[in-house]
């Protein structure tokens, strides 16, 4: 059911109480993205916005919800954030 619900949007995110799950990217918010990225004029906080958005649907198994691309995912973020 969750699957389901997590379709519903651009970025869907949800876990499972035996430590699965995913994050699912609608195709049409990756095309947004991906068009945006090779787009005219955009400021680079914004671009690398869009870039990391991108890396972050390279990385992550949409159809396994494996937990090492999780844990890049976790680290990606502590890092950027200085933690």
């Amino acid at each position: 059911h969750l699957h389901v619900v997590a379709n519903e949007y651009d970025v869907g995110v949800y876990f499972e109480a035996n430590g699965h799950g995913t994050v699912l990217f609608k195709e049409e918010f990756v095309a947004a993205l991906r068009k945006a990225s090779v787009g005219g004029a955009m400021e680079a906080e914004a671009r690398d916005v869009v870039n990391g958005m991108l890396a972050l649907v390279k990385m992550i198994n949409q159809s396994v919800g494996d937990a090492l691309s999780g844990i890049l995912l976790v680290e990606a973020i502590l890092a950027l954030k200085g933690w």
